[in-house]
C-alpha cells in the first residue's frame, strides 16, 4: 500500500517513480536489441504480423 501511494503523490518527482521508469526503459531496449539481434525473432514476429493483418484485411 505503501508504494501505490507515494506513487499517486506527486509521482513524477518520486524516487521509485523515476526507478521503476529507467527500469521499464532498459527492458524495453533489451527486447529492441534481442529482437534485432534475432533474425529467427524477427521471422516469427513477421509471419505473425502478416497473419493478423491479413485476418484483418490489412493487406491487399
Amino acid at each position: 500500500m505503501t508504494l501505490k501511494r507515494r506513487l499517486s503523490s506527486n509521482s513524477r518527482k518520486s524516487q521509485i517513480y523515476k526507478a521503476f521508469r529507467d527500469v521499464g526503459s532498459v527492458m524495453r531496449n533489451v527486447a529492441l536489441l534481442r529482437f534485432l539481434a534475432d533474425s529467427g525473432l524477427r521471422a516469427r514476429v513477421t509471419a505473425a504480423t502478416n497473419k493478423a493483418e491479413a485476418y484483418n484485411g490489412f493487406s491487399a
